[in-house]
């Protein structure tokens, strides 16, 4: 047998083993703390995420020192056993049938979320505190509430096929209803590259974009609800303690987002908080119309101020 079939055939062998063993078990069973032996923390607090490769084969990754690998690597660093011992020992955990997939499509962006969230707070999110600092939105309850988290970029943070990987960035979970789970995210590139765009969703198989997208304060207002045209508005509303949903339809007032609209009427006091330029000062008109039976009321900028974010800024010390 040549030495390349023989490989060919470890491989295979070695890949039938790993698609039946679950990762997670063995990770949740050591308080996902790295057992890298080069890992230097200050702390015991869990740094270890998990993906699944296209293959069905598990692996892990440190958030914090960069070590990963697949539960060989993670058996060899734990047991301190050569990598040979620890396929052997893996080879009794595994289940005669390969295991379910990880995730599915909504776990698979649950976890994301639940990762970058975490990542916000840590020393690597400083780059995305900055920028929602300079934004005026970093006030850390609305962005908990929220979910708001940091993507340092797709070699330090795993992610499954179809979520954004377009390097550093700040991640806004949507939800297509009023105090529901998140059901996609909108993530805004920190790179200053004109090449790249500054904002970007999951590919449609994996999430598919609502026509709005709702923001809750903590604490706030349950009275009114701010309607406004984009993620950066909407979230500034609920820093300032208003409930806030933004139209992500682009430059359509789409039917459907319309009848949402009017269903929550019997909830909240609408009210229509547009960019202050004749285009969406048009559109809010239109929005008005086609809302006249439950008649919205709409929320001024002042001439000076082109969307609420630009007017949050710039009166931040009489905004808070």
């Amino acid at each position: 047998m040549t030495t390349t079939m023989t490989t060919t055939l470890w491989r295979h062998h070695r890949d039938t083993v790993l698609q039946t063993v679950s990762l997670d078990t063995l990770i949740n069973s050591a308080s996902k703390l790295c057992p890298h032996p080069r890992h230097r923390s200050d702390h015991d607090s869990p740094t270890i995420v998990t993906y699944e490769t296209a293959e069905r084969i598990q692996r892990w990754l440190c958030t914090q020192c960069g070590a990963g690998g697949t539960a060989i690597e993670w058996v060899t660093h734990t047991n301190s056993v050569p990598a040979y011992d620890a396929f052997e020992q893996l080879q009794t955990l595994g289940t005669a049938e390969p295991r379910s997939p990880m995730t599915n499509r909504l776990q698979c962006l649950d976890q994301y979320i639940a990762d970058t969230t975490q990542l916000l707070w840590t020393n690597q999110g400083q780059q995305a505190r900055n920028w929602l600092n300079e934004h005026g939105l970093l006030h850390e309850p609305t962005l908990r509430a929220n979910h708001v988290g940091y993507d340092p970029g797709p070699h330090l943070q795993p992610r499954s096929v179809g979520l954004p990987s377009n390097g550093p960035s700040i991640v806004f979970p949507i939800t297509a209803t009023p105090d529901t789970a998140p059901t996609t995210v909108h993530v805004r590139s920190l790179q200053h590259d004109p090449n790249h765009p500054r904002w970007i969703a999951p590919a449609i198989n994996l999430a598919t974009t609502p026509q709005l997208a709702f923001f809750a304060p903590s604490p706030g207002s349950d009275k009114e609800l701010l309607v406004c045209t984009n993620v950066t508005d909407a979230l500034t509303a609920t820093t300032l303690r208003h409930r806030a949903c933004a139209l992500l339809s682009g430059n359509e007032l789409r039917p459907n987002a319309i009848d949402q609209l009017r269903a929550l009427s019997p909830t909240y006091q609408l009210r229509i908080c547009f960019p202050n330029t004749p285009p969406d000062q048009q559109r809010a008109a239109t929005l008005c119309a086609l809302l006249d039976d439950i008649q919205p009321s709409t929320l001024l900028l002042p001439d000076d101020a082109p969307d609420l974010n630009h007017w949050h800024r710039t009166n931040r010390a009489k905004t808070r």
